[in-house]
């Protein structure tokens, strides 16, 4: 059966409050991503509009991305990564250790070990 390819590689909230006086910024977030980086981390003190921001982004800007993923980090990013379920089932990640896939191989995150 041939694995099925998701746009969406964990779920994310379709909730967006109104945002208001953040295109600047979300501009600034789309450049960063295709300039210097194939991720961007937004961090801050709770309630500033972290995630409204970061949703908004997904809203306007989706059609841009093939792939996109929300990780939400409490403890360590790599416990975050680990224990999402939906993200190990959507990249075809098994529980066997080797390199990942090579359709979702970036050159900028290439470690020594792939």
């Amino acid at each position: 059966m041939p694995q099925m390819e998701y746009k969406y590689l964990t779920n994310v909230s379709r909730n967006v409050d109104t945002v208001l006086g953040r295109a600047e910024k979300l501009k600034e977030i789309h450049e960063r991503l295709h300039k210097y980086a194939p991720v961007v981390l937004v961090n801050g003190l709770g309630g500033i509009g972290k995630t409204t921001v970061a949703l908004e982004f997904i809203r306007c800007y989706e059609q841009d991305y093939k792939y996109i993923a929300w990780i939400e980090v409490t403890d360590t990013i790599i416990s975050a990564f680990v224990s999402n379920a939906t993200l190990i089932d959507r990249l075809g990640l098994t529980d066997k250790p080797g390199p990942l896939p090579r359709s979702i191989r970036s050159p900028s995150l290439r470690s020594d070990h792939q």
